[in-house]
């Protein structure tokens, strides 16, 4: 966890996957959330030059017609019936992208 000027907080993963799931004591969640969730929830993972989503419990994501989230505008993923996140990767090029919630 990133603190920038006790304003907010920034979670920074620096793998190539991270596992979406709830928070607990035996979540192995690299994003804990607080939701009606399971431990291992949904993987956001690398792969080239872009990301996908892979969903282990109910999942949706805004995606047209593979689990590769789109580059050029925000990806709506719904984990369960309670958790919306936003993915957005800043260019196609980028090694780098966000989750806003």
């Amino acid at each position: 966890m990133l603190w920038v000027d006790a304003v907010g907080g920034y979670l920074v993963c620096l793998d190539d996957q991270v596992v979406l799931a709830v928070r607990g004591m035996d979540s192995h969640a690299d994003v804990p959330l607080m939701g009606d969730l399971s431990r291992n929830h949904a993987t956001i993972a690398r792969d080239g030059d872009g990301y996908v989503v892979r969903a282990h419990q109910t999942t949706f994501a805004t995606i047209r017609k593979s689990n590769r989230l789109r580059s050029t505008t925000a990806t709506v993923i719904r984990l369960g019936q309670t958790v919306e996140l936003e993915f957005r990767q800043p260019s196609p090029v980028s090694s780098s992208a966000g989750l806003r919630w």
